[in-house]
């Protein structure tokens, strides 16, 4: 999974959306939500801490998993509670960050 989400970021980075959503296409629903769930883990436990600086730093990070998180919703492999949840401490980040 670990080699997946890798490749996967570095599409989202090189702005091969087109490649990206291909790749997306052929991978097992439960796959993908391991790799936002494990990019969550990530991601919230710097927000919880405050710790912008770090999201600073990974922001491509933090917007590919949104992308993510967009897809999975959308392709219904989130429910709408979990989606929401993210999207508000996306959100925040964001808000977080112009402040900077």
């Amino acid at each position: 999974i670990l080699n997946l989400n890798t490749d996967l970021k570095e599409m989202f980075v090189e702005e091969k959306y087109e490649e990206l959503e291909k790749a997306l296409s052929t991978i097992d629903k439960i796959n993908i939500n391991e790799i936002i769930l494990y990019n969550w883990k990530i991601i919230n436990k710097y927000y919880i801490e405050s710790n912008f600086n770090v999201l600073i730093q990974y922001i491509k990070f933090v917007a590919y998993n949104c992308y993510l998180t967009e897809i999975a919703y959308k392709e219904s492999y989130i429910d709408k509670d979990v989606y929401s949840g993210m999207m508000e401490v996306y959100d925040d980040i964001y808000v977080n960050i112009k402040k900077q």
